[in-house]
């Protein structure tokens, strides 16, 4: 009787159990999903927006406004200053009612700058659009202060309140597009469309003022050379730009070939001496290449101030531009012949040119290697004087010393050791 009395207690506690086992052990149910970035707003107090925190709004009232991480639309301080920090980002406005907009170097408002204070009057803060290798876009119904760009266009459908600046493109002033300031571009062209204003100066380098009828400048119209073709100011980023360089330099290298050759075959005894002294004592012709051209400035300053040696200044600058082309021809010829024996000279300069048109290619390295050996070729000019002699400059002007005096002489006494003969005899 006592057994069954347990059992049946048993299997009524395992019944009253079995729910709340049930329930401890039923699913929690699918995880809440991530919504929209909501809005923050404080009432007397700062409002901080961290570090990889994302806000649709924030408002700051009687309270300033501090942005480390991401607003996506407004961001307003009442009474306080609104601050974007570096890596902080405000999609939309930002305002400062009683305050002002603050914005830290690496810090980012896509919007609009208003600062209002308390007597009514409006302060507006306009952020600068820039970019390099693309185009700028100035919306409608968007002011900024200013808009540049470096390869590419500035289209103009808002409002900027100063210039405008295109260096490779185009400035396109849209209809109810307006530009307060000057509109400059340098190697592309300014249009102004029917209903598009500038109130500065349309100034072109290289490029056209496009002035159609309903649009207004208010300024004077430059333009200054002539406009280039679009292939032309693109550069490497089209296929008929590349081609173009392309073609430019192999001209230019043809020419070099072609002045190293003849050079070489009118004075193939100097240019061979100018060759051997530049590569046989580099450092050397290095100096005496630069102490050269380092002097040639002064020497022009002191002709100048005489009047008299005026007409020399050309004679000068004639000399340097002789010395620079027979000391690059030198180099390129010990170029050459580092490269193999040729039977020619004129063949060895023809590929030293060659070769030194290609070390030109390479990006900033190339134009400081080829400087540096031109002026190791003007300083073996120099040495050889012309490729006189290897020594010329040497002989020509030798070291100053003192003489070393007598050893007798120095000591003040007669003796000479004997050698000399005896005072001859005075006779009464």
């Amino acid at each position: 009787m006592k057994s069954r009395l347990v059992l049946l207690g048993i299997v009524v506690l395992a019944l009253s159990a079995g729910p709340a086992l049930t329930v401890a052990k039923s699913p929690a149910g699918p995880a809440p999903t991530a919504g929209p970035p909501a809005s923050t707003k404080r009432t007397n107090g700062d409002v901080v927006i961290a570090k990889g925190e994302t806000v649709k709004n924030a408002t700051a009232v009687n309270g300033s406004l501090t942005v480390y991480g991401h607003v996506t639309g407004d961001a307003k301080a009442v009474n306080g200053d609104v601050r974007v920090r570096f890596g902080g980002i405000i999609d939309g406005d930002a305002t400062a009612v009683n305050g002002s907009v603050n914005i830290d170097l690496g810090g980012k408002v896509r919007g609009g700058m208003l600062s209002t204070n308390g007597g009514g009057a409006h302060s507006r803060t306009l952020t600068q659009k820039t970019s390099v290798h693309g185009d700028v876009v100035v919306e409608k119904g968007q002011t900024v202060k200013e808009a540049t760009t470096v390869r590419g266009d500035v289209i103009v459908y808002g409002h900027v309140t100063g210039d405008a600046t295109v260096v490779m493109g185009d400035i396109d002033v849209r209809h109810g597009g307006k530009v307060d300031g000057r509109a400059t571009a340098v190697m592309g062209n300014v249009r102004v469309r029917n209903g598009g204003k500038v109130g500065g100066d349309a100034t072109c380098v290289m490029g056209s003022v496009i002035h159609e009828v309903g649009g207004t400048i208010g300024g004077s119209t430059t333009s200054v050379g002539f406009p280039l073709p679009w292939w032309m100011v693109g550069g490497f980023g089209n296929m008929r730009g590349l081609l173009f360089f392309a073609i430019v330099w192999t001209v230019i290298l043809v020419a070099q070939v072609l002045v190293a050759a003849i050079v070489v075959a009118i004075w193939p005894g100097r240019m061979q001496a100018i060759a051997e002294c530049s590569f046989g004592r580099p450092g050397w012709s290095l100096i005496y290449g630069l102490i050269g051209l380092v002097a040639a400035l002064p020497l022009a300053l002191l002709l100048l101030i005489t009047c008299v040696g005026i007409p020399f200044i050309g004679v000068e600058i004639v000399l340097l531009f002789i010395m620079w082309i027979a000391g690059g021809v030198g180099v390129k010829l010990a170029l050459g012949q580092k490269v193999r024996h040729f039977g020619s000279p004129v063949w060895a300069a023809a590929v030293g040119a060659v070769l030194l048109g290609l070390v030109g290619l390479i990006p900033l390295a190339g134009g400081l290697i080829v400087n540096v050996l031109f002026l190791m070729g003007v300083g073996a000019v120099i040495m050889t004087g012309f490729g006189t002699a290897p020594d010329w400059f040497v002989r020509r002007f030798p070291p100053t010393a003192p003489p070393l005096p007598a050893p007798g002489a120095a000591q003040g006494t007669g003796d000479s050791g004997g050698d000399s003969a005896p005072p001859a005899a005075t006779t009464p």
